[in-house]
């Protein structure tokens, strides 16, 4: 994995607990758009179950509730 990537990874986890203490959530996800096949792909996540992680691993952009306020253009 090339640094730029690890930075990524850690920008995210660290933005997502930073989320999580200011809305006092247990847990929470984020999701990056895959442009080549239009999905919105897991990156990170804290505290979902082992089966809501897979749920939630690939989700298609059209019609997706994770999609709300996405406009592309």
């Amino acid at each position: 994995m090339d640094s730029e990537s690890l930075d990524l990874e850690t920008t995210l986890e660290w933005s997502l607990a930073q989320v999580l203490v200011a809305t006092k959530s247990d847990m929470g996800a984020i999701h990056l758009l895959n442009e080549t096949d239009d999905t919105l792909r897991l990156a990170t996540q804290q505290g979902l179950s082992p089966n809501l992680m897979v749920q939630l691993d690939s989700m298609p952009l059209k019609n997706s509730p994770g999609a709300i306020g996405f406009q592309s253009g």
